[in-house]
């Protein structure tokens, strides 16, 4: 087995057990998409320049790209967690098939 093949079943057995069901929102409008996702809507990163632990309360979502109809786009594309739409700021591709999107606050979508 491939070492790509291996990192996608990894991933996928990864959202599937931490996951949750969220909506994203193509950017030509089309009907949003159930996608399974790992959504934190706060977080602690570690600064790898000054190891230095940094909170936020910015939302993160970490996606299978191959599981989106498109490919994400900042500021256009938008996630749709717990009831609440977000804007994706800024994507953080892994090099490994999965994603990580910054999300910015939209609004609640009752």
């Amino acid at each position: 087995m491939s070492q790509t093949s291996r990192a996608a079943r990894m991933q996928r057995t990864v959202l599937r057990l931490e996951g949750e069901d969220v909506l994203y929102h193509p950017t030509d409008g089309g009907a949003a998409v159930t996608v399974r996702a790992c959504f934190r809507s706060a977080h602690k990163a570690l600064d790898l320049d000054t190891g230095s632990t940094v909170n936020s309360t910015d939302p993160l979502c970490d996606v299978l790209l191959a599981d989106l109809p498109e490919l994400p786009r900042a500021g256009v594309s938008a996630v749709t967690a717990r009831g609440t739409r977000y804007v994706v700021r800024e994507i953080q591709p892994d090099g490994e098939g999965m994603a990580l999107l910054a999300l910015q606050r939209m609004g609640r979508a009752d």
